[in-house]
């Protein structure tokens, strides 16, 4: 199976893209505290919104392209950003459906065409649509939860994947269950368990850091731990104004190390001896990688999540108005009438599969109906005359009075 490469959002904050990403990266942040509801999994892919959103900003204008640029709290350079994905081994898709209500402008369609290498094809059905997900995602998603296509004039498609191995795998002979707490009581679930030697681990914010590296590639997983059981507001909060890739890894110092073999050894009811301390002071001088036991439950995880009215409360309005501004994209007035995502995440022993498709669906509008005339109320629903003429003559061929439409 060929590798690709997702970027979740417990992933993608971790992906050391630097400021290509950062923006992406807040935004997934804030858009992850309006989804989250204290009682489901969230999960988000904060670079597959980002290109789905770059993929409209493209064909905007004005304050709908100001909104949008705000929101994403960057003007990083899409072909830049996913060439970086790629150099890490990230796969990202994107594409353009057109139905025939509109037509693409020529600079559009070239601008997405080498920028995002956006594949162009006709929006003939759902099905199309489909199985371009499910190839693009190597069947983890398998279908869209769409709108009628025959409403719909314009589909944008961002699509993300990864199958990475971890760098040293689980040893399933120790995975088994083990109590989950969940906000409404404890739950059994399949975990695996290891025991690591590692430079990655961290304390800070009242949060508990663990990096897991993949094999051959530049992707990490990132775990985030509060130290007060169920606090995810600290989680939440640190995301929104720290940037994962910055965390300071710094070795277990000799004092910590040393003070935890003593205690250790009180519990067994055998204290060491001054000299043995003083022995382990020498050992460790300087400090040394931590020791960490690490249980991770496995994961099949399944989520949809439906990002307008997010994306309002985070700044982009007007997009969603009939006075946005998209007239890069075609002459038809146009305006955003959903952005959403879906995605999956399996988590094993062996490693990490996951996908996440975010899709922009764009509606065909008249003009600002705050610049509309009041129409002329004309109804044909009581009798009527009815003529026929020719025009260059003037002379009626037909003309009649409609009475009764339902007589033959």
């Amino acid at each position: 199976m060929r590798r690709l490469v997702f970027i979740i959002l417990a992933l993608s904050f971790i992906l050391q893209a630097g400021a290509l990403a950062e923006g992406a990266n807040q935004l997934g942040a804030k858009a992850l505290e309006e989804l989250y509801d204290g009682k489901s999994n969230c999960f988000l892919s904060p670079v597959s919104l980002q290109l789905a959103l770059q993929l409209v900003a493209e064909g905007a204008q004005g304050e709908t392209r100001d909104e949008i640029l705000s929101a994403l709290g960057t003007q990083a350079d899409a072909e830049k950003l996913m060439q970086g994905l790629k150099s890490s081994g990230l796969r990202t898709a994107n594409a353009a459906f057109v139905s025939d209500q509109i037509r693409l402008k020529e600079s559009y369609a070239l601008g997405i065409r080498q920028r995002f290498e956006a594949e162009i094809f006709p929006l003939d059905g759902k099905d199309r649509v489909n199985q371009w997900v499910r190839r693009q995602t190597d069947g983890l998603i398998d279908s869209l939860p769409l709108n009628d296509p025959s409403q719909t004039a314009l589909i944008l498609i961002n699509a993300v994947a990864m199958d990475a191995k971890w760098e040293e795998p689980f040893d399933a002979v120790f995975t088994r269950q083990r109590p989950f707490a969940t906000p409404e009581g404890a739950v059994e679930v399949p975990t695996m368990h290891d025991y690591l030697h590692t430079p990655y681990y961290a304390e800070k914010d009242g949060l508990r850091f663990l990096r897991l590296n993949y094999k051959d590639c530049g992707l990490y997983m990132l775990l985030i731990l509060p130290k007060k059981q169920g606090d995810v507001a600290s989680i939440l909060n640190w995301l929104k104004t720290n940037e994962p890739g910055e965390i300071v890894y710094e070795p277990e110092s000799a004092e910590s190390i040393v003070n935890g073999i003593v205690q250790q050894n009180i519990d067994w009811g055998d204290p060491l001896r001054p000299d043995e301390i003083d022995w382990l002071y020498r050992c460790y001088e300087g400090g040394d990688t931590w020791e960490v036991s690490l249980n991770l439950p496995k994961l099949d995880v399944q989520c949809a999540c439906e990002l307008t009215e997010v994306l309002k409360a985070l700044g982009v309005k007007k997009a969603f108005t009939a006075g946005a501004e998209l007239s890069g994209m075609s002459e038809t007035p146009l305006m955003l009438a959903s952005v959403s995502q879906k995605l999956r995440v399996q988590v094993d022993e062996e490693g990490t599969r996951a996908a996440a498709v975010t899709w922009s669906e764009i509606a065909a509008t008249g003009p600002d109906p705050r610049y509309e005339r009041v129409p002329v109320l004309f109804s044909c629903d009581s009798p009527f005359a009815m003529l026929i003429a020719d025009e260059e003559s003037g002379a009626v061929c037909f003309a009649g009075i409609v009475t009764n439409p339902a007589e033959k």
